[in-house]
């Protein structure tokens, strides 16, 4: 299978998934000198996260990460904290930056 991501997204994969922040992310992976206007990174950062390659390789690696896979058949706890998880603030993230750029 050819291999689908260059070095440095697999970087920015890996450093979002260690920082759960795109721009921090970007600066790591991509080398971005510290002139660079936080503008410019936020919008490069977004840009990877726009990108479905990438996106398909957050969630593999945040699979990975997490101690407990929950399936459909699964019951939420009662008592289980109410702030969303990683994984679900990691798929939900491409949707929040489209609602930010269209002002949903």
């Amino acid at each position: 299978m050819k291999k689908t991501l260059t070095e440095k997204q697999e970087a920015f994969c890996r450093a979002y998934i260690r920082t759960q922040d795109a721009d921090q992310a970007y600066r790591r992976a991509y080398n971005v000198s510290a002139k660079t206007k936080a503008k410019s990174v936020r919008y490069f950062a977004e840009s990877k996260l726009d990108n479905p390659k990438i996106v398909a390789r957050l969630a593999e690696l945040a699979k990975e990460q997490s101690p407990l896979i929950l399936t459909a058949d699964d019951k939420p706890l009662e008592d289980a904290a109410t702030s969303p998880s990683p994984l679900w603030e990691l798929i939900c993230r491409p949707f929040k930056i489209i609602a930010r750029k269209f002002h949903f």
